[in-house]
Formats: structure tokens, sequence, C-alpha cells
């Protein structure tokens, strides 16, 4: 009884110290790497005007719904969200929609999207 008391104990000041110390300054440190990331997606529409206006609303609105929603996101909610996806027909084409045009204006490019955000 007391080993079962102990090791409650401890699981309660483990998911204290992970819940109240650690998630909230790994949460921060993403916010702010996401604000870069912005800054440089707008850095690059200013440099590059061939990256299209659609290319770049799906990227920044992508970017500031994590901004937005980073503290609400969780494992069980990217579940409840693939889920919502793979069940209604109109968002995962809506999602698929997004993703190609991405994909395709960092094939046109000489330069990708994504290896301006990799750069420090």
């Amino acid at each position: 009884m007391i080993l079962i008391f102990l090791i409650l104990g401890l699981y309660a000041l483990l998911h204290f110290i992970l819940e109240s110390i650690v998630a909230p300054s790994v949460r921060f440190n993403i916010r702010l790497d996401l604000f870069a990331m912005r800054d440089k997606l707008r850095l690059l529409k200013i440099n590059d005007p061939e990256i299209g206006d659609e290319v770049f609303g799906v990227l920044q609105d992508g970017i500031n719904g994590a901004i937005k929603y980073l503290y609400d996101i969780d494992i069980p909610f990217l579940l409840h969200c693939d889920v919502l996806v793979n069940r209604d027909p109109q968002l995962k084409e809506s999602v698929e929609k997004r993703r190609a045009a991405v994909m395709n204006a960092c094939r046109r490019s000489p330069l990708t999207v994504a290896s301006h955000f990799t750069a420090r």
C-alpha cells in the first residue's frame, strides 16, 4: 500500500514538473521560433516576388494558427484533427489543395521555402 502511494506521489510530482515548468518553457521557445519563421517568410515574400499570394497566404495562415493555438495543441488534439480530416471529404480536399499549392511553389522556385526557414 505504501509502495502504491509512493509511486502515485512520484508520478504526481513528475507530472507537475512537466506540465508546470518544462512544458510552458518549451512552448514559449516554439512560439518564438514560429514568430521568427513568420518574419523570414515575410522577408522572403518581399525579396522573391515569384512566391504566389496563395502560397504565401497558406504558409502565413498556418504559422499564425500554430502561434494562436500552440497552448491548446497536444497529442489527443492532433489525433482528433486527423480523424476529422479523414472523415470529412471536403475538409480533406481543402487540406490536400493547400498542401499541393505549397509543394508546387517549392518545386518551381529555384530556392525552396523550406531552405529559407531552416537557415539561421
